[in-house]
């Protein structure tokens, strides 16, 4: 209950807001700041469902009336247990203990990073951990899991998508987020890493789900 009480006081506050919009907007800009974990999962779990949705009808010629739904379900759970829960713990807890000069680094203004090699080369070791180990053998496989058990597939059907594609998909992960996460850590303060990556990752998902959105089995 402690993680939604700032959006409950949003919601019940809302006639002083409209009538102090330039509260109303600070309060709204806090929330990520003061709530991270929950606003970043919010965001990720609207964003890779709207992206899917948008695939579906931009990429894929579907109607409104002809959408999968289950399928939009099973985008919106991996965007925030594992885009917005997993994401939230590497990027806020993990990575911070682990590598601890580059969110100081990312604090600084551009002037102290100039001077600051050792605070540089964090930023680069953070990257490469996140995109040599985090997503080629955690996110991307954690991908396929969902997406298979959402689909009624088999474990072994789902190892087999997971093998042939593996090889591509780790390359067009790199081609996405190798520049997003020099920005994301390098640049931006903690709580505003989760948010930004998934907007990034909006046109990211919306490329694999339509590389990916068939059923596995037909793969």
């Amino acid at each position: 209950m402690r993680s939604i009480a700032p959006l409950l006081a949003l919601v019940l506050h809302c006639q002083d807001c409209v009538a102090t919009p330039v509260s109303f907007v600070k309060r709204l800009a806090a929330l990520p700041r003061e709530q991270p974990q929950l606003f970043g999962a919010s965001v990720t779990c609207v964003k890779t469902a709207a992206a899917d949705v948008l695939t579906q009808t931009a990429g894929l010629g579907r109607g409104w009336s002809e959408l999968d739904w289950r399928r939009i379900g099973v985008f919106a759970l991996f965007g925030a247990l594992y885009l917005g829960g997993v994401q939230y713990a590497l990027f806020m807890k993990i990575y911070p203990r682990l590598l601890p000069l580059a969110s100081t680094y990312a604090a600084m203004n551009w002037r102290a990073k100039l001077a600051d090699g050792r605070g540089f080369a964090s930023v680069l070791a953070q990257v490469a951990l996140d995109q040599g180990l985090h997503w080629p053998f955690a996110a991307i496989p954690c991908f396929y899991l969902f997406k298979g058990l959402g689909e009624g597939e088999s474990i072994g059907a789902t190892g087999r998508a997971l093998r042939q594609n593996w090889s591509s998909d780790v390359l067009a992960c790199w081609a996405f987020w190798l520049p997003a996460d020099a920005v994301s850590f390098g640049v931006l303060p903690l709580h505003w890493q989760v948010p930004f990556a998934a907007a990034v990752s909006f046109a990211y998902t919306s490329f694999v789900s339509f590389r990916r959105g068939e059923r596995l089995a037909s793969e």
